[in-house]
């Protein structure tokens, strides 16, 4: 698991949308926690193959209200893959005001 965090303005949305456009040919889920009911960074994505590629988190805190809903989405991707789909990362993308530490 890939954690991006930072600040409101810091760049995350950038980064993982250059992880997404997969230069290094990656396979890649992403995970997008927004404070607010919708989900503006998910909405900032451009390189997305399929809607499963990224899933949203919104409407709170991965770190706290979302947590629950943050390990059955993260089991889902894994379960998803049953080794016929590899994977190389779940990247998850917090919120700029979200603390990391309890994620990790």
């Amino acid at each position: 698991v890939l954690l991006i965090g930072g600040q409101l303005g810091a760049g995350k949305t950038t980064l993982l949308n250059q992880l997404l456009s997969n230069r290094l040919n990656l396979r890649l889920r992403c995970i997008v926690n927004d404070l607010a009911k919708m989900n503006v960074d998910a909405k900032l994505l451009l390189h997305r193959d399929k809607a499963t590629d990224c899933i949203e988190l919104t409407n709170g805190c991965a770190c706290h209200a979302l947590v629950g809903h943050l390990e059955g989405e993260v089991s889902r991707i894994l379960q998803d893959c049953d080794g016929t789909e590899q994977i190389d990362y779940i990247v998850l993308e917090t919120s700029g005001v979200v603390d990391p530490v309890p994620l990790v």
